[in-house]
């Protein structure tokens, strides 16, 4: 068995190796572009511009199956474009060949990218099969991946879905139902007038809708979202909180109390705990800067207190003013 792989491995490599050695000559590539390549295609080639890179798009995972040899060229417009010849290890065909080559391409395109290149590249990628079974017996087209065919040409690989929230206006976010919260607060999330626009909600039919679909957790997410949001506004959590809870159905404030009141005990302990912090470093620094006026070396002030050289030199510098 061993035996068997090795020689198998041994004329993969002699394929290879005579392969990328004929389409590395230019003059051979041309022809074989212009032979096998649509003719609309090889009119937009700019074979002057044709060069062989050493680049290859092929992954690590399909190295074992996969060589190629790539040119780079300009078609027509000053478009980038890749040749790429992409030469097949394998004796039997690959039913995803098509999924494989998009993946190949993807790569080639970040590559060229990663390259400081602003624009995508056009890469032209043909298979070189020399398989037993005859004719190659897959689909080209990637649709043929899918169980549905028919459905993936018509959803697959399309322009994707667009919501842009910057240019929706409110009555489009009425619209959405029990989706409007979300997009409504991420509307306006970027907004000063942030805070007002969510008051401005609150009462509003989707709103109470809404909170009325709510459990505990989920409306605290959605609470606490508003409160850091408008926290950053300069607005208090009382402020916060109390509008809100004004609006929500009865059913909702008990709920909505208990997390207020969760969300004000973490806001304490935070502010506890910055204190400590706060605190423990002044104490820190009191003693640096004792030990600096009993004459003590700024090396031996930091093996005390672990302040960095750059702060026990700036608090020396206070002591001189």
């Amino acid at each position: 068995m061993q035996q068997d792989q090795s020689f198998s491995k041994e004329v993969t490599h002699s394929h290879d190796k005579f392969v990328k050695a004929s389409l590395s000559k230019q003059v051979v590539a041309i022809d074989f572009i212009r032979a096998n390549l649509p003719t609309r295609l090889v009119s937009l080639i700019h074979f002057e511009t044709l060069r062989l890179t050493n680049k290859s798009f092929v992954t690590q995972q399909l190295r074992e199956q996969h060589s190629d040899v790539i040119y780079e060229c300009t078609l027509e417009g000053g478009q980038n474009a890749y040749i790429s010849f992409l030469i097949e290890h394998q004796s039997s065909a690959d039913p995803f060949m098509a999924f494989r080559f998009r993946q190949y391409e993807m790569e080639g395109m970040q590559q060229h990218l990663s390259q400081d290149n602003t624009m995508l590249p056009i890469i032209i990628s043909i298979c070189l099969y020399h398989g037993r079974q005859s004719p190659y017996p897959y689909s080209t087209n990637i649709e043929y991946c899918f169980n549905e065919p028919e459905l993936a040409k018509e959803f697959a690989f399309k322009p994707f879905y667009l919501v842009d929230l910057t240019v929706m206006d409110e009555k489009t976010l009425e619209r959405q139902k029990l989706a409007q919260v979300m997009m409504w607060l991420l509307k306006y999330s970027r907004e000063r007038n942030f805070f007002e626009a969510v008051l401005r909600f609150v009462g509003s039919g989707g709103y109470l809708a809404f909170a009325k679909e709510m459990d505990k957790n989920e409306l605290g997410v959605v609470l606490e979202y508003i409160g850091v949001r408008a926290e950053k506004m300069g607005y208090s959590r009382e402020e916060i909180f109390k509008s809100m809870i004004d609006h929500l159905p009865e059913e909702q404030k008990e709920m909505s109390m208990g997390f207020q009141q969760g969300w004000f005990e973490d806001g304490k302990q935070e502010g506890i705990q910055q204190g400590i912090q706060e605190g423990l470093q002044q104490g820190v620094r009191s003693i640096a800067l004792n030990l600096l006026k009993r004459g003590q070396t700024e090396e031996f002030v930091q093996s005390v207190t672990n302040l960095s050289l750059s702060e026990i030199q700036q608090l020396r510098l206070s002591l001189s003013k």
